[in-house]
């Protein structure tokens, strides 16, 4: 490392030099590195102490979009819900009634493990069916 430059030498000649806090061409790099068979994915793993799915992750990505997959930006359409006080009052008073979580979670407008966690915190209580 000279300044703020990672030199990576295979056989003496360097195969890659990315910026020191660059994540995206570190990722790139790792992948290139098995993808040209400079080396396996084990090996990269354990050089630079990396785990190896982070590595197999890598790898697919390259062999998937190539060098663009590690620069664009990253498209994931999840939503982290903030259930309020309000709601989970409401949620609650449908637990009361007997509604079962799926049809709750789809009138609320939340997944139903978002409510099951709340279950299993203990902010909402499930009423137990006995037969």
């Amino acid at each position: 490392m000279k300044g703020d430059i990672v030199y990576y030498l295979h056989n003496g000649q360097p195969v890659g030099m990315p910026e020191k806090n660059d994540l995206s061409s570190f990722r790139c790099n790792i992948a290139q590195f098995d993808s040209v068979g400079l080396c396996t994915r084990t090996e990269v793993s354990k050089t630079l102490h990396v785990k190896y799915a982070y590595v197999k992750r890598c790898c697919r990505l390259y062999e998937s979009q190539g060098e663009a997959g590690f620069w664009e930006k990253d498209n994931r359409h999840g939503h982290a819900y903030k259930v309020t006080p309000d709601m989970l009052n409401r949620i609650q008073q449908k637990l009361d009634n007997e509604e079962s979580v799926l049809s709750i979670a789809k009138k609320e407008g939340v997944t139903e493990s978002n409510i099951r966690y709340y279950i299993k915190k203990g902010d909402l209580k499930k009423k137990i069916l006995l037969k």
